[in-house]
């Protein structure tokens, strides 16, 4: 991801460690990371045989050579709409090639905040170092990784509708880390 200002690129990495039950993300930005302990629900979830197949052919494409469903999920939150597009691969046990993360105070005011686009796909097992923190990084919850990307990037305006995401993300942070192992 570019950092602000042309100063560079940073590394995000989003892990889903089922064999620990981890979610971490570890953000170059602000050199943050953040570690959610997934509920053994969601490890379930994750282990089951996903399923993503439409017979519309107005929701099936192509990339990078592999048959996509494009998939739309919309969720309205207290004061606030969130949008969610995505375009998996059903060969790839329904993996997401690109996701578009649209929010908003109302359907009609959504923005992109977020795009994710997978530019290659190799099979096979990826390498330990994907799944390592980096050393030196500290452990952040998301509005302390906002407040550390304000300060390092202060020309670079924060939407209230962020803020109000990341406070909903910070309580889902501290009740999972309270709910570990549960």
């Amino acid at each position: 991801m570019p950092k602000p200002g042309n100063r560079g690129t940073a590394e995000i990495r989003h892990i889903n460690d089922l064999s620990k039950g981890e979610e971490i993300v570890v953000d170059g930005l602000t050199d943050s990371v953040s570690t959610l302990p997934i509920p053994r629900k969601g490890v379930e979830m994750h282990t089951k045989a996903p399923t993503c197949v439409t017979e519309d052919p107005r929701m099936r494409g192509s990339m990078l050579g592999y048959d996509v469903v494009h998939v739309v999920e919309e969720r309205a939150r207290t004061g606030r709409t969130i949008r969610v597009e995505k375009w998996l691969a059903p060969t790839l046990n329904c993996f997401p090639l690109k996701q578009i993360f649209y929010i908003g105070n109302t359907a009609a005011d959504l923005y992109a905040a977020n795009v994710k686009e997978v530019t290659q796909v190799s099979i096979g097992e990826p390498p330990s170092s994907l799944f390592e923190k980096p050393v030196g990084y500290t452990e952040r919850y998301a509005s302390q990784r906002r407040e550390e990307f304000a300060r390092r990037y202060p020309e670079v305006p924060i939407p209230e509708a962020l803020r109000k995401a990341d406070r909903e993300d910070d309580e889902i942070y501290h009740r999972r880390q309270a709910d570990r192992g549960k």
